[in-house]
């Protein structure tokens, strides 16, 4: 299973807009591979499941070394197993690594956070890999009676950054400063924390929607996925719910307001986005700690909207720019 996803997909994250807005700073703050080895090097020396978790995303994001990277994650799993976060990006990362068996982080996964359907979507891309319909009703089921789908985001993404800027040594200096140390977590959280998501969509359209057993199960997936903690997951929670209800349904209708309200905080963000992360590093902290309070993105946004005195809920008659124009064409 590959974790890469299309730039349009990234581009929906919030965190995304970060690195968008933050392109050249990134670019003039690159390390080379051996600068990037070095630090892993010196990150698990140090030890802490902190320090163990941010080595294996560098190894894995950066240095391309999957390996090493279930070798970190498994050690800082060894120091405290009960890392709900850690697990989940050691089982994303061994299922997309050949030879790595999945099955002992997807149990350990259910058995920290057993409301997590995260822990059952690799079977269900595996299965559906090999066309095993009897293991992919079974673990669509499991993840339809679960209550969300969560990848961690917030707490790996304040986990990582404030590991990178930490005092360290007699210098007390830090391996990165805001706003790299957050632009980068992001992007190794692009690439190792977030699953690809089409197999949601694929085991829930077209032939296997005959079946009434399939159809129920993917309406419970669509508010599984509704319930979750990155905007992507959303989005794949309106994709799913669109064939498995009639256009003129109640259950229809709120997914649609779902989308109109996702478009209305991200046209409302939109000016402030670049403001919010270039202009101090006071304000690109307090980007980061709104992930520190909140548990999903959408709190984020909500939250971030009522800071800047914007109701987080759209207008009974607002439309999107996208919405006004195809009107107006």
């Amino acid at each position: 299973m590959t974790r890469k996803l299309p730039v349009a997909a990234l581009l929906a994250l919030t965190a995304a807009v970060v690195l968008a807005s933050c392109a050249d700073v990134s670019r003039r703050d690159q390390l080379s591979s051996g600068q990037w080895r070095k630090m892993a090097n010196t990150l698990e020396r140090e030890g802490t499941t902190d320090a163990l978790v941010t080595a294996a995303l560098i190894r894995e994001a950066q240095l391309r070394d999957s390996a090493a990277a279930m070798v970190s994650l498994d050690n800082a799993l060894k120091l405290n197993p009960q890392q709900p976060d850690a697990t989940w990006i050691a089982l994303n990362v061994c299922s997309a690594t050949a030879g790595c068996a999945t099955a002992p982080y997807a149990t350990k996964l259910a058995e920290l956070d057993p409301g997590n359907a995260a822990a059952h979507y690799p079977d269900l891309s595996a299965a559906r890999a090999r066309g095993d319909v009897a293991a992919e009703d079974q673990a669509l089921s499991r993840m339809a009676n679960a209550g969300y789908f969560d990848i961690c985001w917030s707490r790996l993404l304040t986990r990582v950054t404030d590991t990178l800027t930490q005092p360290r040594g007699t210098s007390r200096r830090p391996l990165r400063v805001l706003p790299q140390a957050a632009m980068e977590t992001i992007g190794w959280l692009a690439a190792d924390a977030i699953p690809p998501f089409t197999s949601t969509v694929h085991t829930c359209k077209d032939e296997r929607l005959k079946r009434e057993d399939v159809v129920a199960w993917c309406r419970k997936l669509a508010g599984v996925m509704d319930n979750s903690d990155t905007v992507i997951a959303t989005m794949m929670a309106r994709a799913i719910a669109k064939p498995v209800w009639a256009p003129e349904s109640a259950e229809a209708a709120k997914f649609r307001e779902r989308s109109r309200e996702s478009n209305y905080v991200r046209e409302a963000l939109e000016p402030y986005n670049k403001e919010e992360v270039l202009n101090t590093a006071q304000s690109m902290q307090r980007w980061v700690d709104r992930f520190r309070t909140n548990r999903s993105e959408r709190e984020v946004y909500r939250q971030w909207l009522k800071e800047l005195g914007i109701p987080p809920d759209p207008p009974a008659d607002w439309v999107s720019k996208a919405a006004a124009e195809k009107q107006g064409g």
